[in-house]
């Protein structure tokens, strides 16, 4: 462990409210490289929801895990920000007015370049079981379900990223 870990650690704990520390492992700094962290940049990520009380949720937990969000209120909005090319990951409510989150992937997946995949993680309060199945028919890439687990928001996030970084380089917008 060299002095960066060392001081990504501290930054992560120093950043984290007691409660959540708490909840989690201290040996999962030494396990996961922190991303955001080690990069210099912190990822982007498009919260596609139409709820309020959710969208104050979900972007408090984001930042708090190092992450820059913004917000689209319905699925026509969330391509319209994709559109810009700033963001290195979307959260996509599935039940949005205008258009849904399963369309609005869906129109995407239809206009992206050969060259880059967003990840797209459905967020959605269906668990019955199938709901992952209708949320990859849509082309998306992982399904979570709605209240927000916050350890599988954080390891879903890691690998996406991880992944994403490891082939194309996050924006810096």
């Amino acid at each position: 462990m060299g002095l960066r870990d060392l001081i990504d650690g501290l930054m992560l704990v120093l950043g984290a409210d007691a409660q959540s520390w708490h909840l989690q492992s201290q040996p999962i700094i030494a396990r996961h490289p922190v991303l955001p962290h080690r990069t210099g940049v912190r990822p982007r990520i498009l919260l596609a929801e139409d709820n309020v009380v959710n969208q104050k949720v979900a972007c408090r937990t984001l930042e708090k895990l190092g992450y820059r969000v913004d917000v689209a209120q319905d699925g026509e909005a969330a391509v319209k920000a994709w559109e810009s090319g700033r963001y290195d990951l979307i959260l996509m409510d599935c039940q949005m007015p205008v258009l849904d989150g399963y369309a609005a992937t869906r129109e995407i997946r239809r206009r992206e370049s050969a060259g880059r995949r967003i990840p797209i993680i459905a967020l959605t309060a269906h668990a019955m079981k199938g709901a992952d199945i209708v949320c990859k028919d849509a082309g998306m890439d992982e399904h979570l379900t709605k209240p927000i687990n916050r350890p599988e928001l954080d390891a879903c996030l890691r690998r996406y990223l991880s992944e994403q970084h490891n082939h194309v380089t996050p924006s810096s917008a």
